[in-house]
């Protein structure tokens, strides 16, 4: 597979990685409001107002994690593929190493693109910032683990 549209397919499973994710805390939050513990006649039970606090807290918590999924989302919506190469590592590049391949654009975790393994890292990530403007052929270590960039686009 030729880089872009090695690239593309990146892309494209990066969005449905993000996309799955988005569609679980949803399916998450909804189940979790669709369980608020009923009272007895209207009494209050410290029991089931501890447990819908509990819920309440929770729903919050996956909120706040749906956000920053859909907002990497958006990110990566904003990115257009185009057939030229990455001189130094930036954002948006496809970067291969001696130790595995990386995507910099939001952090995804790793997926398998064309039997291959790639993982999403961040801008803000210490791998990015180690190998930040670097290029080909150059290395860098990072926890111990030396890394050789050996392409990118």
């Amino acid at each position: 597979m030729k880089n872009t549209a090695f690239k593309k397919e990146v892309l494209k499973k990066a969005k449905a990685l993000i996309q799955s994710r988005i569609d679980d805390l949803e399916e998450q939050i909804a189940r979790l409001e669709n369980t608020k513990v009923l009272t007895q006649a209207d009494s209050v039970d410290l029991v089931y107002k501890s447990q819908n606090e509990a819920n309440h807290e929770i729903s919050n918590k996956l909120a706040a994690t749906l956000n920053e999924a859909t907002r990497n989302l958006t990110r990566l919506e904003l990115i257009e593929i185009s057939g030229s190469s990455s001189e130094k590592v930036e954002p948006e590049a496809v970067v291969i190493t001696n130790q595995g391949i990386f995507f910099v654009s939001v952090h995804t975790g790793s997926f398998e693109v064309d039997g291959k393994e790639v993982m999403g890292i961040s801008t803000k990530s210490p791998i990015f910032q180690k190998m930040m403007d670097m290029e080909k052929g150059d290395s860098f270590r990072l926890r111990d683990i030396a890394y050789t960039i050996e392409e990118l686009f």
